[in-house]
C-alpha cells in the first residue's frame, strides 16, 4: 500500500511539476508579450517625441528666418530713410552752391560792367 501511496505521490508530484512549469512557461511568455509592448510603446513614444522636437525645431527655425526678414526690412527703411537724408542734404548743397555761384556770376558781371564803363568813360 506504501508502494502506491507513493506512486501516487510522484505522480501527482510530477502534475504539480508540469502545472508549475506550464505556468511558469506562461508566465514567461507574458514577460516576453509585456516586454516587447514596452518596446513597441517606447518605439512609438521616441518617434513622437522626434516628430514633436522637428515641429518645433521647423517653428522655432520660422520664427528666427521672419525676425530676420523683419530685421532685413527694418534695415532696408533704416538705410532708404539715411540714403533720403543724404539725397536731401545733396540737394541742399548744390542749391547752395548754385546761389553762391549766381551771386560770384552777378558779382563778377557787374566788376565786368564797371570796368567797361570805366573804360568807356575814360578821357
Amino acid at each position: 500500500m506504501l508502494s502506491i501511496e507513493r506512486g501516487v505521490l510522484s505522480v501527482w508530484r510530477d502534475v504539480v511539476m508540469d502545472e508549475v512549469l506550464k505556468r511558469v512557461l506562461e508566465a514567461e511568455e507574458e514577460a516576453r508579450r509585456i516586454i516587447e509592448e514596452a518596446h513597441e510603446e517606447a518605439r512609438r513614444i521616441e518617434a513622437e517625441a522626434r516628430r514633436i522636437a522637428e515641429e518645433r525645431a521647423r517653428a522655432v527655425y520660422d520664427e528666427v528666418m521672419r525676425e530676420a526678414e523683419r530685421e532685413a526690412e527694418r534695415e532696408v527703411k533704416k538705410v532708404e530713410e539715411e540714403m533720403v537724408q543724404e539725397i536731401k542734404r545733396l540737394e541742399e548743397d548744390a542749391l547752395t552752391e548754385m546761389k553762391r555761384l549766381e551771386f560770384l556770376a552777378t558779382k563778377n558781371r557787374e566788376k565786368a560792367v564797371k570796368l567797361l564803363l570805366a573804360e568807356v568813360l575814360r578821357p
